[in-house]
């Protein structure tokens, strides 16, 4: 028998193991991606949970203490009012340390109304102690602000929550920050902390 004949012979099982071991990797390869693919959703889910919503239509007094305006409102009975003599809006607090220790995002929305243009008056929010504020974030109001309507004001935050590491009782604040004693009012206030669940 001649060594083209042996070849010849030889041929197919060579072809069926090579298929083989294709058939083996491949399915390796989709085992591993699924596994990476499942692990990565559940990552992302882990920063999408809601945490805590809170809503404040500035009806009644709530969580958040506020100056009750019954005159200029977006809807319902009243909404908070900014004056001129005051540096801080209506502050939302929470304190709860599994929600803090799991923040990942603040998203934030509201009405706000102002008879001038909001130049220095920002929304902030804030994660600290007594002592320090470890997290201090502000955002200006949009520049498209129009006097004398309504206009939603929508704000996000992204939260490095590695910093908020230690014993001492960290708390989230969240407010309007008015230094140079513009007015303006607030309504409908809607505050979500995401992050991991």
């Amino acid at each position: 028998m001649n060594m083209k004949h042996k070849i010849i012979m030889v041929f197919p099982y060579v072809m069926v193991g090579v298929i083989i071991l294709y058939l083996l990797l491949k399915y390796d390869a989709i085992n591993r991606a699924e596994k990476v693919s499942a692990k990565s959703a559940e990552e992302s889910s882990l920063v999408i949970g809601n945490l805590l919503t809170s809503f404040s239509s500035f009806d009644t007094l709530e969580k958040i203490s506020f100056v009750a305006d019954e005159e200029i409102k977006f809807e319902g009975k009243s909404s908070a009012k900014i004056t001129k003599d005051n540096m801080f809006g209506p502050t939302f607090v929470c304190a709860t340390k599994e929600i803090i220790k799991h923040l990942k995002k603040v998203e934030v929305s509201f009405m706000t109304f102002s008879k001038m243009p909001i130049k220095e008056s920002s929304f902030v929010i804030s994660l600290g102690d007594e002592k320090e504020n470890v997290i201090y974030k502000n955002a200006a109001f949009s520049p498209d602000f129009k006097v004398n309507e309504w206009n939603k004001s929508v704000f996000q935050f992204d939260i490095d929550n590695t910093l908020l590491t230690g014993d001492n009782k960290i708390e989230f604040k969240s407010y309007v920050f008015n230094p140079k004693n513009e007015e303006l009012y607030m309504d409908n206030f809607k505050i979500e902390l995401l992050g991991e669940k």
